[in-house]
């Protein structure tokens, strides 16, 4: 048998969890920022599609924002990808820390070398995890690169329950021992 306590405290973290209803933040919705630097999507796809504290966003190539031309060498590409992307995350009040995995599509294997030393320069330890893949083209002709994200905020239900489990401790005295 349980205390009432522990029914208390079962009930208040069961309710933080139930997300919302008024709050679709757990229906996709596709990304739709209005960027200035960052060239438009090529093809029937959005910048990103985003579900309830994750973002998915669409592969990023060195192509440049106001002329839309792929131009330059592996490292060239790599970091105009890397800006690309850094630009949809400022739009979404994210930046380089809030991205868990990332996906590297290359031409030609032999440059991870450069690319690994271009992407350090946008991601800082811990680094995400991330797969590199050799491919033999990619839809944009010039394209030596393309780079895709997954990022994450911190949700706002955690921090609900963060505040619920600390309020219940106080009210009720509860007292825990650290073995």
């Amino acid at each position: 048998s349980y205390s009432p306590i522990a029914y208390v405290l079962c009930f208040s973290i069961g309710i933080a969890l139930i997300p919302n209803q008024a709050d679709a933040s757990h229906i996709r919705r596709p990304i739709y920022p209005q960027f200035r630097n960052i060239s438009n999507p090529v093809g029937a796809y959005n910048y990103g599609v985003a579900m309830n504290n994750f973002y998915f966003l669409a592969g990023q190539s060195g192509r440049h924002p106001v002329t839309g031309q792929i131009q330059g060498d592996i490292e060239t590409q790599t970091r105009q990808a890397l800006r690309n992307i850094g630009t949809v995350l400022s739009a979404l009040n994210l930046n380089f820390t809030h991205v868990l995995r990332s996906t590297l599509y290359l031409k030609q294997m032999r440059d991870v070398q450069t690319v690994d030393r271009v992407y350090r320069e946008f991601f800082q330890v811990p680094y995400p995890a991330r797969v590199t893949i050799g491919v033999a083209e990619l839809p944009l002709e010039d394209s030596l690169i393309e780079i895709e994200t997954i990022a994450y905020i911190s949700s706002v239900g955690m921090v609900n329950l963060a505040s619920y489990s600390i309020i219940l401790i106080g009210l009720f005295n509860i007292k825990f021992n650290v073995y």
